[in-house]
């Protein structure tokens, strides 16, 4: 994203004036559950008069607003008008009563659209102000905004769009994110720098050691671990496309570089926004008008995703988590080599048994003329390299790893219970196989289907709790992941 920060610690306010047509900012009064396991959303009505682009909350999160004909109205500040210019901080520390948590939002240049990442339907919101590039959501609820080479940082108003501006960005970093502590992040060709919205000011820039062109998206902030990515444009290493690496947040150092492209291999340019959910999932947002990116950081490989609604091509993205949302505890089995046993306790609190010795298989170079196992693969929806996956060891074999092709049980005890969101499965090609989930309620039976050989598939679980979890196949195949997002 093109923004650009300095060390000037001004606080200014310069006066702009934004227009917006009435129709843009028509937010539906329906309210979502982004996803099943995260907190209950606070419900948002807006005015039928496109003029007054406000919204407020329900204040009883338990209690959904009846939908009617009549939308609410709220109190517009005083001397207040849309797409006008603040005299004062608008929100501070605060958060934003109209930046809804579950929510991706788009900057379009100079406006502000939110998407559904259920459903990918965008809405158009309200203007930005001047000639805004990029945009980023503090992990306090405050919308920041800020324009391409250089200009002003500014603290948005989601619900009347009034702007203040906070300081002065020089030509450098182009890229926006948030950090913690109710700081932002930017990169850029002088390298990363963490910068205060109150009082104004930045740090100096980290050294680019490892850096591959300038970048050109978001600095995307993983809520959970607190992993930084950012994309790079113009890197000699991907060309016709962008290159996505991990940046070290103490030393600005890339690694983990990648080439970004689509499942069948072609490379994705102008990747401008780019930004971590708390489920784990890494969107990117594209030039291209209506249609997102759902990234696989490991590899680049991104899954196209078709936007309704009017998107046009996306120049930032943001994303506020929603509290306590962040996944406690997944398994992709990567701690493991090919042939070691996963039997007994591999990780802390988590007891494999089964049949057989349970043991693990590398699917990028699968032994024992196991070709069935191989990710990517020719089988449906094996588009993505899985890694290591755990298998049950023919007993009769002399070749290890080697899937035992009768089937049998892979059970998974746990000491605390866990949420399960799904399970990733490959080359379940015989029919009958199930998942059995045991929680404090009882045990729920899930059928597994059948799909040609090689396929990998995503088994919706949705379970929390969970104390016990059993697969039971009924010829071969393998379990690449257990992963708490929905």
């Amino acid at each position: 994203m093109r923004v650009v920060l300095g060390s000037c610690l001004l606080s200014l306010v310069v006066s702009v004036t934004a227009s917006a047509q009435s129709s843009d900012t028509d937010r539906s009064s329906s309210e979502r559950r982004w996803r099943p396991t995260a907190p209950a959303r606070r419900a948002l009505s807006v005015p039928a008069d496109g003029d007054v682009r406000a919204a407020t909350r329900a204040e009883d999160r338990g209690t959904r607003a009846e939908r009617s004909d009549t939308r609410r109205v709220p109190t517009r500040r005083p001397g207040a008008r849309a797409g006008g210019v603040s005299d004062r901080r608008l929100h501070g520390s605060e958060a934003d009563p109209c930046i809804e948590a579950g929510a991706l939002y788009a900057s379009t240049f100079n406006r502000l659209w939110s998407i559904d990442p259920i459903t990918l339907e965008a809405s158009s919101l309200g203007p930005l102000p001047g000639d805004s590039f990029d945009i980023a959501i503090a992990d306090t609820g405050v919308l920041h905004a800020a324009g391409s080479g250089g200009g002003l940082l500014w603290e948005v108003d989601a619900c009347d769009f009034l702007f203040t501006a906070l300081g002065t960005l020089p030509s450098s970093p182009n890229s926006l994110g948030p950090d913690v502590g109710g700081n932002l992040l930017g990169a850029g060709s002088a390298g990363l720098v963490t910068i205060t919205p109150e009082p104004f000011g930045t740090t100096a820039p980290l050294p680019t050691v490892g850096w591959c062109g300038q970048p050109s998206g978001d600095v995307a902030r993983n809520p959970c671990d607190g992993r930084l990515h950012v994309t790079f444009i113009e890197c000699g290493l991907c060309p016709g496309g962008d290159a996505l690496a991990e940046l070290d947040p103490l030393t600005g150092t890339a690694s983990n570089l990648v080439c970004l492209t689509t499942s069948s291999g072609a490379p994705l340019p102008e990747v401008f926004g780019l930004v971590w959910d708390e489920n784990g999932t890494l969107w990117g947002g594209q030039s291209v008008s209506g249609r997102l990116l759902r990234i696989d950081p490991a590899t680049g490989v991104a899954e196209v995703l078709t936007v309704t609604g009017g998107l046009p091509g996306v120049t930032g993205l943001a994303y506020l988590p929603a509290e306590g949302g962040c996944c406690p505890f997944e398994l992709d089995f990567s701690e493991l080599a090919s042939g070691d046993t996963a039997t007994g306790e591999p990780w802390p609190g988590v007891t494999v048994g089964g049949s057989a010795e349970v043991v693990a298989v590398d699917t990028g170079s699968p032994t024992c003329d196991d070709e069935d196992l191989l990710t990517p693969g020719v089988g449906p929806g094996n588009t993505e390299a899985r890694g290591i996956a755990l298998v049950l060891q023919e007993e009769s074999s002399s070749c290890r790893p080697d899937d035992e092709r009768d089937g049998g049980l892979i059970t998974f005890d746990f000491a605390d219970p866990v949420e399960i969101g799904w399970l990733g499965l490959l080359d379940i090609d015989e029919p009958g196989g199930t998942v059995t989930v045991v929680d404090s309620e009882g045990s729920t039976e899930l059928p597994i289907p059948a799909q040609d050989d090689n396929g990998w598939q995503r088994l919706d679980v949705a379970r929390d709790g969970v104390v016990r979890l059993e697969l039971r196949l009924v010829g071969s195949g393998g379990l690449t992941e257990i992963r708490c997002a929905p």
